[in-house]
């Protein structure tokens, strides 16, 4: 399977064997890790909130917190 802007159609499944939605966001080269990090999640926190009934929102990976544990690791 192909992946990309062209990509319309995938396959995704929740935990439990679900129906599921998935969607990556990457950095561009000229941009914060920290702030895409921060603003993907206000923006699912916003989705989430107005998800319809019984639909359920979650994040799978956070690289800001990845980022911020090592810079804490080393301070």
């Amino acid at each position: 399977m192909i992946y990309g802007s062209n990509t319309f159609t995938a396959d995704a499944i929740d935990v439990n064997g679900h129906p599921a939605m998935t969607l990556a966001v990457y950095q561009t080269p000229d941009s914060n890790a920290l702030d895409v990090s921060n603003d993907v999640v206000k923006v699912i926190d916003q989705f989430a909130a107005s998800a319809p009934p019984g639909g359920k929102v979650s994040q799978i990976y956070n690289i800001g917190q990845f980022i911020e544990s090592s810079v804490e690791g080393v301070v």
